[in-house]
């Protein structure tokens, strides 16, 4: 069936707190949901070279309990991300990566784009640094921290940028309904 902007995250992800399950795909969408940002979380940060899949990361926000009730205010939060993200896997039965790769980037001709997670090799990579208690700079996954499951992880170029803009633009990435929604 056609998916709704009103559809509860559980219709596609099973096995939620009832709390979690609840909330739209419009308030993960315009970050008002409640979830808590798992940047915040001292255990994402601890964790962070552990975390191997979506799921691992799911269940790490998922012990939390909302911030505040889901439609009441606005709060960014990446892990509103990391369920669209989720759920587009459930859908199309693919990784997210490889499905923005298909849908997104391969007939965009976005070559210099792509999606990746912190442990695969990229070129020119930038990774920021944090000093340890020698004064020495040590990497800080705080500030690179990509996992490709939704909020991180997309590199891309000035060139590729304009291209998703005219696919953007001219309808090619979205009905036009979706893309009156989008910048609604």
């Amino acid at each position: 069936g056609k998916i709704g902007m009103d559809d509860e995250i559980g219709q596609y992800i099973f096995n939620l707190p009832s709390e979690i399950s609840k909330i739209t795909l419009h308030q993960l969408l315009t970050h008002t949901s409640g979830l808590k940002n798992y940047y915040d979380l001292e255990e994402y940060r601890r964790g962070f070279y552990d975390i191997e899949d979506i799921q691992m990361l799911m269940d790490i926000t998922t012990k939390y309990p909302l911030e505040f009730t889901p439609g009441s205010k606005h709060k960014k939060s990446s892990t509103a991300y990391l369920f669209l993200a989720a759920i587009i896997e459930k859908i199309t039965g693919i990784s997210y990566q490889e499905y923005i790769e298909k849908n997104i980037l391969e007939p965009n001709e976005m070559e210099d784009s792509g999606v990746y997670s912190w442990f695969d090799p990229a070129e020119q990579k930038a990774v920021g640094y944090l000093r340890n208690e020698r004064n020495q700079p040590k990497e800080a996954p705080e500030y690179w921290g990509a996992h490709a499951y939704g909020a991180d992880g997309v590199h891309t170029s000035i060139e590729d940028l304009v291209k998703f803009n005219n696919a953007f633009q001219s309808g090619k990435l979205f009905s036009k309904e979706a893309q009156s929604l989008v910048l609604t």
